[in-house]
């Protein structure tokens, strides 16, 4: 561990930071398999999703199984599409490069299953827009279990006090302060120029 003591980096949330869900992603999924499927579909996968967030649950076989219980096989591809479907805010992740080039170290930090994950790795570039990437389904524990933030700090080989971490949902952000981490609340619809000011308040921005 590194125990400089310095903010070295930031570590940010995706769904309502960095990226959002389309307000029509039910329409969509209704549009393909029908609104009483799309309800029952979603009545059973999503009491599975804090098993699947953790990766304890593979929604990449467990959605292609619901929809096969239901005679709707052959609409998994397309279901599986839409579970992907995922729109990219430029603003928030043009500042993620600034920040980069300014020297401060940028990690996604996202609760996800695998299913999405996966679409996000294809698709969404944050391999390429950040240094690291944190799924929770891959790191075995989820926000806002406070080990979610152990395991990434522990991955990274810093002190968590030498990170800051940014989200959209309260619960994540007391979470993360609790075991000291410093973290910021803050969602897209703020603006980043507001994100600028939280984060400069931790020390983090291009000066």
């Amino acid at each position: 561990m590194s125990g400089s003591g310095a903010v070295s980096g930031v570590l940010w949330d995706a769904d309502g930071v960095l990226q959002q869900v389309p307000a029509s992603w039910f329409d969509l999924l209704d549009g393909v398999i029908g609104h009483d499927q799309a309800t029952a579909l979603l009545d059973v996968l999503l009491p599975q999703m804090e098993q699947a967030l953790r990766g304890s649950v593979a929604m990449t076989e467990r959605l292609p199984a619901a929809l096969a219980e239901r005679g709707l096989a052959e609409r998994a591809d397309e279901v599986s599409e839409i579970w992907g479907t995922i729109e990219v805010l430029e603003q928030p992740r043009e500042f993620v490069r600034e920040l980069r080039g300014a020297g401060f170290g940028c990690h996604l930090a996202t609760n996800q299953d695998d299913l999405r994950t996966s679409y996000m790795r294809a698709r969404m570039g944050y391999d390429e827009l950040l240094d690291r990437c944190f799924y929770s389904c891959e790191v075995g524990a989820a926000k806002p279990d406070e080990e979610f933030f152990h395991r990434v700090a522990a991955e990274l080989g810093v002190e968590l006090r030498e990170l800051v971490f940014v989200d959209d949902t309260l619960a994540n952000v007391e979470s993360a302060r609790a075991c000291g981490l410093p973290a910021v609340f803050w969602h897209h619809d703020q603006g980043v120029d507001a994100l600028r000011d939280l984060l400069a308040e931790h020390g983090v921005g291009v000066f």
